[in-house]
């Protein structure tokens, strides 16, 4: 609690923390307070594109999955060779 919040009644005579004005100068404080703590408008992107990354691995590995069922594939998919193999698609 700041210092501004604990002598929010001092310096006037005659009343306690418990009265109505004491307790409106101190609620006018707390939402002083919490106004200056408001969070930015959150821009990042990264979870989004992460999302789609991982959708990417995820279908590929299910692709490749579905050929080895279908007999097309000798062994069944490795997450190891799917992410390597998407790197060389991009570059």
């Amino acid at each position: 609690m700041s210092v501004e919040l604990a002598d929010a009644c001092s310096g006037k005579p005659g009343q306690s923390c418990f009265s109505s004005t004491c307790q409106q100068d101190l609620y006018e404080k707390l939402c002083l307070l919490f106004a200056e703590d408001v969070v930015p408008e959150d821009t990042d992107d990264y979870l989004k594109c992460l999302l789609r990354i991982l959708t990417l691995i995820h279908e590929t590995y299910y692709d490749a999955y579905a050929k080895y069922c279908k007999g097309d594939f000798d062994h069944p998919p490795d997450i190891r060779g799917v992410v390597p193999f998407l790197r060389s698609k991009v570059t």
